[in-house]
This record gives structure tokens, C-alpha cells and sequence, in this order.
């Protein structure tokens, strides 16, 4: 267990560099930062928001396509910490940065757009062909549309990234300006930031994009974000995995066997009467889905065992929700 400004942080919650040289406790600032300073840039591990946000690249592109229509491939790189400072230096001078403020200070989140990203993402929103951009265009100043196609992109992304990180707390960042490529310099806040870099895929074309949060503004959901929760403490326990598995098993499911479905109008459903005959467009001997509330997980054919009505499965059980097996 290592201690930084009277915070005790354990070292399977948050992994950093070790400090570049001795120094006093007490000198060490407090909170998350204190976690950054004065260690050297490097890896951070916050089990919490490594799992809330590996939901941003599959939210941020549906957030895309439900808005502008366009499909990108988005894949998260990954999650490091840095000075703010030496973030901002690292950005390619052709680059362009939107700046977001939070309610509690400016410069609290960051969108460094590489040219190549801007390009394909504008030629995306007008259904270009997807050709690259000749070399000029790299290094000419962006026009007013281009900047004014980037601003949705790029509250879009950030929102969903927020979005995401709402069950450890609530995040607000506004669009502010854009800086460097753009309008100036970008300001960089004193102390760490937190750096999630992103690549945008498009017919066969890559460019990356790298959104950077204030650690101050991260601040109020340190206690949620470093935490180490249960099934990431046990999950590599064999003896936990197999306990929590036969209690799974143990667990009972309602099954449905649904021999036909239709659809009536509500009038005709109203007007139904005891003794009245309905007529299903399925076979004498249809196929049965065998179900358990919403998931289908097999089928079969109805028949007789015992005395009691049977179905005879003609396929393996399989349960797919949301494309996890």
C-alpha cells in the first residue's frame, strides 16, 4: 500500500510509475492528484472506469449514426495518465482541439482531432467518396463549415463519453472554443489529465483522435473509479468462479413453448366470443420455439410422453443477448 497526501491507495486499484525522486508526504497534493504528482507520466488503472468506459466507442458511434447517418468504426486505445502540459505539447501542430468547460472550472476536457480524422469525418457527413485529402489540405486553415461540421462531432463524442460514466457520477462539459489549428493556442490546466486516445475507422481508411478529462473534474468519482469491486478482486479465483457458477445453475428460469403468434386489430380482439374458432397460418405439426422471457433458446416438435404434452428439441439450447454468448 502506498501513501500520497494522507490518501491510502491500494496498488491493485491504481497502477502508476514510480516517482522520479523522494519526496515528503506531506508535500504531495491531495486527491486524485495525487496520484499523478510527482510520479512520472504513465499507465493508469481505475477498474471501475476502465469497464464504464469501454462502452464509449459503441455508444459515441451510435450517438453518430443516429444523428448524422454516418457508420465509423471506433476502437479505444489504451487509458493513460499525463500532465496536462505535456498532453497539450505532444499534439500535432496540424491538429484541432475543441475545449470543453466543466461547472466547477475551464478546461476541463479536451478533443484533439487530427487532420486526417477531420477530413474523413466531414467527408463522411456529406457522403463524400472516401478518397484521402491531397497533401495540401493537411496544412491549409480549416473553413468556417469544416469547423461548424466538427462541433456536433465533437460534443457527441464527449457527451457519450460522460454518458458512460454516469454511474460513478455526473459529469457536465459545455463546448467552449476551438483551439490550436483553429482559433490560437489551447490552455492547458494546471496539473493531469486523463488521455482515452480513439481511432475512427471508414472504408478502409484510419485516424485517431485523442479526448483528454481534467483530473480535478474526475475529482468527485475518485471513491467509485478506483474501487475495486468484487468480481474484478475474485474473478481470477477458480475456487469464487465455480461457487458463483453452481449458484447461477441453481437459479430457476420460466420456459414459454409458443406454438403460433399472430396479430388481429384491437377491434377484432374486442369482438371475440366463447366458442369462437382462430385460425393460425402454422402447420398441423408446427415448429415450437422454446423461450425464456425474451430469449428464444431452442425448438422443437410437439408431442406426447407419458401421458403429458411434450416437446422433442431438434436444436442445441443457445442463449445470445447482446451478442455476449
Amino acid at each position: 500500500m502506498s501513501i500520497s497526501g494522507g490518501n491510502a491507495v491500494m496498488a491493485a486499484q491504481v497502477d502508476v510509475l514510480a516517482p522520479d525522486e523522494a519526496m515528503p508526504v506531506a508535500a504531495a497534493p491531495d486527491g486524485i492528484e495525487g496520484l499523478i504528482q510527482p510520479v512520472r507520466p504513465g499507465p493508469l488503472r481505475l477498474p471501475l472506469m476502465e469497464r464504464l468506459v469501454d462502452r464509449w466507442p459503441g455508444v459515441a458511434s451510435e450517438r453518430l449514426a443516429k444523428a448524422w447517418g454516418i457508420s465509423l468504426d471506433l476502437a479505444r486505445g489504451p487509458m493513460r495518465a499525463t500532465l496536462a502540459s505535456e498532453f497539450v505539447d505532444s499534439l500535432d501542430a496540424n491538429a484541432i482541439v475543441a475545449q470543453f468547460d466543466a461547472p466547477n472550472g475551464p478546461n476541463s476536457g479536451f478533443l484533439a482531432i487530427e487532420r486526417p480524422a477531420v477530413f474523413m469525418m466531414v467527408d463522411a457527413v456529406l457522403g463524400g467518396a472516401g478518397k484521402p485529402p491531397p497533401e495540401a489540405a493537411m496544412h491549409r486553415p480549416l473553413t468556417l463549415i469544416e469547423l461548424s461540421l466538427m462541433q456536433p462531432v465533437a460534443t457527441h463524442l464527449m457527451t457519450a463519453l460522460t454518458g458512460c460514466l454516469e454511474p460513478a457520477g455526473k459529469l457536465v462539459l459545455r463546448f467552449r472554443a476551438w483551439g490550436q489549428g483553429a482559433n490560437g493556442p489551447v490552455s492547458a490546466p494546471a496539473g493531469g489529465v486523463l488521455v482515452l486516445p480513439l481511432t475512427l475507422g471508414w472504408r478502409g481508411r484510419e485516424a485517431r483522435l485523442s479526448l483528454a478529462l481534467s483530473l480535478a473534474a474526475l475529482e468527485p468519482m475518485l471513491p467509485h473509479l478506483g474501487g475495486v469491486y468484487p468480481g474484478a478482486a475474485l474473478g481470477g479465483d477458480g475456487v469464487w468462479r465455480s461457487h458463483l457458477a453452481r449458484e447461477i445453475g441453481r437459479a430457476r428460469t420460466r420456459l414459454t413453448a409458443v406454438l403460433a403468434e399472430a396479430e388481429m386489430p384491437l377491434a377484432r380482439v374486442r369482438a371475440l366470443a366463447v366458442g369462437e374458432t382462430l385460425m393460425f397460418d402454422v402447420p398441423s405439426d408446427p415448429v415450437v420455439s422454446l423461450r425464456a422471457g425474451p430469449l428464444s433458446l431452442a425448438s422443437g416438435r410437439l408431442g406426447r410422453a407419458n401421458g403429458r404434452v411434450a416437446v422433442r428439441l431438434d436444436t442445441p439450447v443457445a442463449v445470445t443477448t447482446g451478442g455476449m454468448r
